[in-house]
């Protein structure tokens, strides 16, 4: 028979991949092996994996006793990326309007931003540098999209708002 075999990549959004096998036997047999193959999976065509590495199968036609063997590669991409939610704020009666500093990267691929917070709304959540006029506990959460891996930081906006206090003194009367 012939054999072909194709793997794929894991990734945080996909944690498990199926392996695929082709054959021209009309009666074929799978034995697979490598790190994600079990007894429940080492005799299927194509079998779900969720570990690295390199599978074999070997292919045998069952009309003939013939075999072939083919291999795949199951690779992984869970490389988390940097998050950075900037240094901790403080707002005043002068200044209540802050921006966010956030930064994040993964490497070659883009990634993107996404915010949490009393002062995040659907025009800033995912800006990078969003401008919050509230107190509160802000989450950073950077994604690289390529696979679906984030990573999460925090940045705190206090508030200084306290009124000053003002003392003018006892009334007083002016004479001649």
């Amino acid at each position: 028979p012939t054999a072909s075999a194709t793997g794929g990549a894991i990734t945080c959004l996909q944690t498990n991949v199926t392996i695929n096998s082709a054959t021209n036997a009309t009666t074929p047999a799978y034995n697979w092996s490598g790190p994600g193959i079990n007894a429940g999976n080492q005799t299927v065509a194509n079998p779900v994996v969720g570990a690295q590495g390199t599978y074999n199968v070997t292919i045998t036609n069952n009309n003939n006793g013939w075999t072939a063997t083919a291999t795949a590669t199951v690779t992984q991409d869970n490389a988390l990326p940097t998050a950075n939610a900037g240094a901790d704020q403080t707002s005043t009666c002068l200044q209540p309007n802050v921006t966010l500093n956030g930064s994040g990267s993964s490497g070659a691929a883009p990634v993107t931003f996404g915010w949490t917070g009393a002062g995040i709304n659907a025009g800033n959540q995912n800006s990078q540098t969003p401008g919050v006029n509230q107190p509160d506990t802000y989450i950073l959460t950077v994604t690289n999209p390529a696979n679906g891996c984030f990573k999460k930081d925090t940045v705190v906006v206090d508030a200084n708002v306290a009124q000053p206090t003002a003392n003018a003194g006892a009334d007083q009367t002016l004479t001649c």
